[in-house]
C-alpha cells in the first residue's frame, strides 16, 4: 500500500510539473527543452506540495482508481483463465466430483486443504449442495502462498445465464455465508484486516 500511495503520488507531482511547465511558458514561444534550474523545481515542488496538503482528497481519489484499475485486470487475468482452461477445469479426471455427476450446475472448488478459512466456506458449498442435489462439486485442492490469513477461490458454471448480483444474493441467503462484496475499493474485507 505504502508503494503504491508513492508511486501516485510521484505520478501525480510529475503531472504537477508537467502543467507547471506548460502553463509559466508565454504564449507564443515553445517551451524550453532544458532541464528545470534548482529555483524552478523548488519552487515547483513546494507548488505541488501546498496543492496536495490543501486537497488530500486527490490524494485517495488517485490511490482509489488505481485500486479498481488493479481489480479490473486481476479479473480480466481471472476471466481469462477460466475460458482458457474451462475444459480442463470441469472434466479433469484427477479431480474429485461429489454431488451429482450429470449436474446442471458445476462448482468449481479451489481449496487449501489446510486453510480453516476454506474449512468454514466448505460448509456453505454442502449446504449448497444439500439445497439443490443437481449441483456437481468438482474438487481442487491448491496450497497457495497466503502468507496474512487465507483464501479460496470458487468457479461455478451455471446452465442457464446467472447476474454476479444474482450470484451475490444466493450466498448472501445460504446459511453460514456472510457475502462483504460492495464492488468498490475498501468494499470488501481484505486477508490482512481478517486475520
Amino acid at each position: 500500500m505504502r508503494s503504491a500511495l508513492a508511486l501516485t503520488t510521484a505520478a501525480l507531482l510529475a503531472v504537477g510539473a508537467f502543467a507547471a511547465a506548460r502553463t509559466t511558458v508565454p504564449v507564443g514561444t515553445a517551451p524550453a527543452t532544458g532541464s528545470f534550474d534548482t529555483g524552478d523545481k523548488a519552487k515547483l515542488g513546494q507548488t505541488i506540495r501546498e496543492y496536495l496538503m490543501a486537497n488530500p482528497e486527490v490524494i485517495v481519489e488517485a490511490m482509489q482508481e488505481f485500486e479498481r484499475k488493479q481489480e479490473s485486470q486481476r479479473d480480466a487475468v481471472a476471466e481469462k483463465a477460466i475460458k482458457q482452461y474451462r475444459k480442463e477445469l470441469l472434466t479433469d479426471p484427477d479431480s474429485p466430483i461429489a454431488g451429482n455427476a450429470t449436474g446442471d450446475v458445476t462448482i468449481v472448488e479451489f481449496s487449501d486443504y489446510q486453510c480453516p478459512y476454506c474449512k468454514r466456506a466448505h460448509a456453505t458449498v454442502k449446504a449448497l449442495m444439500a439445497a439443490d442435489p443437481k449441483i456437481k462439486l468438482v474438487a481442487t485442492c491448491v496450497r497457495v502462498p497466503v502468507f496474512i490469513s487465507h483464501s479460496e477461490a470458487v468457479a461455478i458454471e451455471f446452465e442457464e445465464p446467472l447476474s454476479a448480483e444474482d450470484a451475490r444474493e444466493i450466498l448472501r441467503n445460504a446459511p453460514g455465508c456472510l457475502v462483504i462484496d460492495k464492488r468498490e475499493p475498501g468494499g470488501y474485507a481484505t486477508p490482512h484486516e481478517t486475520a
